[in-house]
């Protein structure tokens, strides 16, 4: 079986936080989705090609936005939003 550990996002960045949502749940049933979190910090740096960075985002960093939810599922994974939080703080969803 082939095992992933995370997302490798190439970014460009002005320095600031960002959160990474990921909503997972049975495909044929959208509506029992659940979504999960980690932030990530990036570069200052133009988006060009050239000036790119990686940033890694291990799948066990995700944290259920509801603290009673089991941990993410990767293989159910069906949606991503890359969205900036001025403040460390849960994604307001």
């Amino acid at each position: 079986m082939l095992r992933y550990e995370g997302l490798l996002l190439s970014v460009g960045g002005n320095g600031r936080s960002y959160v990474l949502i990921l909503e997972a749940g049975p495909p044929a049933d959208t509506s029992q989705s659940r979504m999960y979190f980690s932030r990530f910090s990036t570069k200052v740096g133009f988006c060009r090609v050239n000036n790119l960075f990686p940033v890694r985002i291990p799948f066990s960093s995700f944290r259920p936005v509801k603290a009673e939810e089991p941990p993410l599922d990767p293989f159910l994974v069906h949606t991503l939003t890359i969205r900036f939080e001025p403040r460390r703080q849960l994604p307001n969803l």
